[in-house]
């Protein structure tokens, strides 16, 4: 019952009931989301205090929990030469309670492999809420554009095109047994497609092959596989469809912006000349962790482009970290993300194993235009950090939960 309410604080506090761009956040620093989240972060900060033996013991005792805390210590202190840094504080105490209360979850629970499925039914509640957004928005109001996203609770195109791809990884683990299987396989394939989320649909594609070349369980999938790649191939040769792709993948952008990836390419060479241009240590060290994006680059950049540059982050984890963290914790996470590779090419059970390992590709991909790792509302990402860990001790479920 005690870890159940842990994670039902931990999913009310990622709920977003809004977005708020520089203006409103200045109008007013505590909306109703804020104050939702404030106040599950505070009730699991003590519950932390409660456990904070069993905690101290479970990161003594497990190299991978080592590190990443040590990430999020290294976070905490860069509060001390941040530009914000009551910013850079809370938001390092806010990543250490939410894991730190997953780590109580999975001592508490008996079968810690219910975690994934737990965090699955979450996010499809979200997902079919942004179905009912776009069916209202779309079809009855008569805007909007046929995007699968969600504008209340929020949750974009990209948070459901990872949730989507993170499923189908799921299914294709677990195998296609049944009629059930096959309507998740189903259910998560569509949300994918409608988020029109490029750095998940590259990602599927590139897990894909990577699986058929190296999964030996991966292998009655590749003669489907192939030939279905020789008819789409043809049907793309002899056939308009490509301008179908093309509409498709483009979202009705300038081919200008495709180019630049939708912009982020201006905000990384905006962003990397103002960093190289600061002293050394700030270079070294970054601007503050959460602080130096959000306060000072993000809103420069919008300013001087006339809002062509989107404001708080660079879409990108390594610049993201560079203009945050510095140099230095670069070389942190680069590492990290070495030796969690590493981890979790040892995992013991198959399932689990390919699972993280896709997982894992897909997030070095999504690094490149994401910079959303470190957060609370990253939970699929500390899933694969606590296998990797070994804290994900069972076998991977044959029955993945969809709705109760």
């Amino acid at each position: 019952m005690k870890s159940k309410i842990i994670l039902t604080l931990i999913f009310l506090s990622i709920i977003n009931f809004s977005f708020r761009g520089t203006d409103e956040i200045a109008e007013s620093l505590i909306s109703n989301s804020v104050l939702l989240r404030l106040v599950c972060i505070a009730i699991l900060g003590i519950i932390n205090l409660i456990n904070i033996k069993l905690i101290i013991n479970k990161i003594i005792n497990n190299k991978v929990i080592q590190y990443l805390f040590s990430i999020f210590i290294y976070f905490f202190i860069s509060s001390l030469w941040s530009i914000n840094p009551l910013w850079s504080a809370y938001r390092s105490i806010e990543i250490m309670i939410l894991v730190s209360s997953l780590l109580i979850y999975l001592i508490q629970t008996k079968s810690s492999s219910k975690l994934i499925n737990y965090i699955f039914l979450f996010f499809n509640i979200l997902i079919i809420t942004a179905f009912l957004n776009l069916f209202y928005f779309y079809f009855i109001e008569g805007e909007g554009s046929f995007v699968l996203q969600s504008v209340y609770p929020r949750l974009n195109a990209t948070s459901i095109g990872g949730i989507s791809l993170a499923g189908i990884i799921f299914t294709w683990v677990k195998k296609i047994k049944s009629n059930k299987d096959l309507f998740i396989f189903i259910f998560y394939s569509f949300s994918l497609l409608l988020s029109q989320n490029r750095a998940s649909i590259i990602s599927i594609i590139v897990i894909a092959i990577f699986n058929i070349i190296f999964n030996r369980d991966f292998i009655r999938y590749k003669i489907q596989l192939i030939y279905a790649g020789l008819i789409l191939g043809i049907i793309t040769l002899i056939s308009n469809i490509n301008n179908i792709f093309y509409l498709y993948l483009s979202k009705g952008q300038t081919l200008d912006l495709i180019l630049s990836l939708s912009g982020r390419s201006l905000k990384w060479a905006y962003a990397l000349d103002y960093i190289t241009k600061q002293s050394f240590l700030e270079n070294l060290f970054g601007l503050g962790a959460f602080a130096g994006v959000r306060f000072v680059v993000g809103p420069a950049a919008f300013y001087d482009s006339g809002g062509s540059i989107g404001t708080f982050t660079t879409d990108n984890l390594w610049i993201d970290t560079f203009i945050d963290n510095g140099i230095f914790g670069i070389i942190l996470i680069f590492i990290f993300f070495i030796y969690l590779g590493n981890q979790i090419m040892s995992i013991d059970d198959n399932k689990l194993r390919w699972f993280n390992i896709n997982l894992f590709i897909y997030f070095v991909i999504k690094s490149f235009f994401t910079a959303s790792f470190f957060v609370h509302s990253n939970l699929i990402f500390f899933f694969m950090i606590f296998s990797a860990a070994g804290l994900i001790n069972k076998k991977i479920k044959e029955k993945l939960i969809l709705l109760n």
